[in-house]
């Protein structure tokens, strides 16, 4: 069976009385971390050394709104690989994606989120921070990106990827020697969880339209 976080197995150090700043984290918006935070972020120090080195690939698995779906099966990997308990790296795991995630929601700096590691950390424990603080801008990076997205696809439509050819319209029905250059447009948008594309055909006077509007929003 596993350790209960709060176990002496579970490697949880002594932490002091008012370990945390008053008023809480800056990720949790103020808010005092869960019972069992500190524990879990204890658990990073006793991971192997490579383990620790390792830790984003299992971290790139946890900290999307959807989890990969063989997580389980990733962890177990990773434990196995490292000689560590899985239970270990699920409450690790658990800790800096709730940790991480909110960050972003937030959007705490680099600064903030290293002083909420410190509160939550025992003294001389600086485990977390060696392992999240030089990763963190590369999680904020995708989190943020994923929470615009998932904003705009709230409310409409979200312009994913474009495609296009050149095609030039030498005969037709109604006419022929058209010469005519068409550029056949393919835009891929989401809707929700749904990925659909519609493909227009656009004439030059639209695309200098569409050159004008882009370098006018660039500007």
């Amino acid at each position: 069976m596993a350790d209960s976080p709060g176990s002496p197995g579970a490697g949880g150090a002594a932490f002091p009385e008012g370990g945390l700043p008053e008023g809480g984290l800056h990720c949790l918006g103020g808010r005092p971390a869960p019972p069992d935070a500190r524990f879990d972020l204890a658990e990073i120090g006793l991971l192997p050394e490579a383990a620790r080195a390792a830790f984003y690939g299992i971290l790139e698995a946890v900290l999307p709104a959807t989890p990969i779906a063989d997580l389980d099966a990733r962890m177990a990997r990773f434990a196995e690989d490292h000689q560590t308990p899985p239970a270990r790296v699920a409450r690790a795991a658990r800790i800096c994606r709730l940790l991480l995630r909110e960050a972003a929601r937030r959007g705490v700096s680099r600064e903030g989120f290293v002083a909420d590691l410190r509160a939550l950390s025992a003294p001389g424990d600086d485990a977390a921070e060696q392992v999240l603080a030089p990763i963190f801008d590369r999680a904020m990076l995708a989190l943020r990106q994923e929470l615009q997205y998932s904003s705009l696809l709230g409310h409409g439509l979200l312009l994913t990827d474009v495609d296009w050819r050149l095609d030039v319209m030498k005969h037709s029905k109604r006419g022929a020697d058209l010469d005519t250059p068409v550029v056949m447009l393919t835009l891929h948008y989401a809707e929700g969880l749904k990925r659909e594309r519609i493909t227009l055909q656009v004439l030059p006077d639209m695309l200098g339209e569409l050159q004008t509007m882009c370098r006018h929003v660039l500007d």
